[in-house]
């Protein structure tokens, strides 16, 4: 009869769950700090409300909760999300570090070798995050974040056809995958591709959405789709 006034775990952490899928982070952080509270040693549980935190736009916290649950359970998804609460806070050095330790732990989780290539774009360092993306479609070549990273790089190094290629790849793996798919008619649309780029719309046609491509001069100025603009962005 006094389940009422005191919760079991179980029950704390379907509704941290529950708030937390609904999108209702302060509801879900009050909840989830009950929860720590109740069993301080349960890592997942830690980690979790770091999650909550970091969503928030509250590194510091974040980063808290995820020191504390590696400290519990070392692992590579808490090595990953201490970089990225460093990363979201300019710490760039110390993200690097936690990316570069995440992936030792575990070379076959392709996030942290992604994020690395993150980390170096935010510096202004292309030329590293270049060499970055190369290194990640050696070891993880169906990454798509990562074939589509690497093609509008080559894009800006005026390498058009094997950004192309990049892309076409993506597509290949999953041809459902926006980004690729929204950069390759981008990149199409600026070369002035008309066959490809219209091929590549027949996607949205199929789907029932409605595609406008307006020319001048016989060169690509304008593609709508579904009503709003998709080229020139």
């Amino acid at each position: 009869m006094f389940d009422f006034f005191f919760p079991n775990k179980e029950k704390l952490k379907s509704k941290f769950i529950r708030l937390w899928q609904q999108g209702d982070l302060i509801k879900a952080m009050k909840q989830g700090e009950k929860l720590v509270k109740k069993d301080p040693s349960d890592f997942e549980n830690i980690h979790d409300l770091g999650m909550v935190y970091f969503q928030m736009g509250l590194n510091d916290s974040a980063l808290t909760y995820f020191e504390k649950a590696n400290a519990i359970n070392e692992n590579d998804t808490n090595w990953n999300n201490i970089g990225r609460a460093h990363q979201a806070s300019k710490n760039y050095i110390q993200a690097k570090k936690s990316y570069q330790k995440s992936r030792e732990l575990n070379p076959e989780n392709p996030m942290p070798w992604y994020n690395l290539t993150t980390c170096y774009r935010e510096q202004n360092k292309m030329d590293a995050a270049f060499e970055e993306l190369n290194k990640i479609i050696k070891v993880h070549p169906n990454h798509l974040g990562t074939r589509s990273d690497l093609a509008l790089h080559l894009e800006q190094n005026g390498e058009i056809n094997e950004a192309i290629e990049q892309l076409e790849i993506a597509l290949k793996i999953d041809s459902d995958y926006y980004p690729a798919r929204e950069n390759m008619i981008l990149i199409l649309c600026d070369n002035n591709k008309k066959d490809e780029v219209n091929t590549k719309l027949d996607y949205y046609r199929d789907q029932g959405m409605p595609v406008e491509i307006k020319t001048s001069a016989d060169n690509i100025t304008q593609v709508n789709v579904n009503g709003s603009q998709f080229y020139p962005r």
